[in-house]
């Protein structure tokens, strides 16, 4: 065999191995269900004013949570809802995920479903849900579109709450999930059309208008999440560890924005005409 040959057949080769090696890698990329922002927006300038924790939750006021995937809502919020739950609000969750992936993406879906179900709707009683609804969209694969805004304006209209807690639709991480932002958007696209809603709260969010103390409420709030057993069993060990350092420091930086341990923080949206 002559050299050309050899030559010709060993760049086959490494071609070969390459591109099966960068089919591999480009499917897992559009797999995961996550969402990069190259050029993240810097926040804007913090605007305490627009609405204070005694405002939001002064006169038993009516709160719709509205989250991706079961655990968001503990997550992101925990602190806030059992303050809110404390001020005597009537909560509501809506999940818009049925929870069939989660952390164990190649487990059977079915049941891990149906874990994840009941583990937020135990959970969500204790910070004072009175009912938590699941839209049931796929785990990971959240669309922008008439059926998911068609889904969650009918939640809204039929709880007509004060105040919808979400997640950001804005300004996000570098990284965040994309079924978050599905759901910040759609929020933050129908929430103001729907009639008595008052403010939107989107967490998960660098741009914090309205931070709230959770000083005292942090280990409660990591007590709920490992109640998620099928996903936050372990926080605090092992691999679990990243986990629970992102929650710790992101409850740092919000609480130093007000002179406390730990806060956490929302950018804050008022909806003009209210009573529409």
């Amino acid at each position: 065999m002559d050299a050309a040959v050899r030559r010709d057949r060993r760049w086959k080769w490494i071609l070969g191995v390459f591109g099966t090696l960068g089919l591999i890698l480009g499917a897992f990329i559009w797999w995961l269900p996550w969402d990069l922002t190259l050029s993240p927006t810097k926040p804007g300038l913090r605007r305490p004013d627009l609405l204070t924790f005694d405002q939001l939750s002064q006169g038993n006021p009516r709160i719709l949570v509205i989250t991706a995937h079961p655990d968001d809502s503990e997550f992101y919020m925990a602190g806030t809802l059992l303050r809110l739950n404390q001020a005597s609000a009537e909560l509501r969750l809506v999940v818009a995920t049925n929870g069939d992936k989660g952390f164990y993406p190649f487990s059977d879906p079915a049941p891990l479903a149906r874990t994840r179900q009941a583990e937020q709707t135990a959970i969500a009683k204790l910070w004072g849900a009175k009912d938590v609804i699941f839209l049931g969209f796929p785990d990971g694969r959240l669309h922008n579109g008439d059926e998911l805004e068609n889904a969650i304006k009918k939640q809204i209209e039929d709880f007509r709450p004060d105040t919808i807690l979400t997640l950001e639709s804005e300004h996000h991480r570098r990284a965040s999930h994309s079924d978050h932002r599905r759901v910040g958007e759609t929020v933050a696209k129908v929430g103001p059309t729907c009639p008595g809603v008052k403010s939107i709260l989107f967490a998960e969010t660098g741009e914090r208008d309205l931070v709230v103390d959770i000083s005292d409420l942090l280990e409660r709030k990591f007590e709920l999440l490992r109640m998620h057993k099928s996903q936050f069993e372990d926080l605090g060990k092992g691999r679990k560890d990243f986990v629970a350092r992102i929650i710790r420091d992101d409850a740092e930086a919000a609480g130093k924005l007000i002179g406390v341990k730990y806060g956490e923080g929302f950018r804050v949206v008022l909806i003009p005409s209210a009573s529409k």
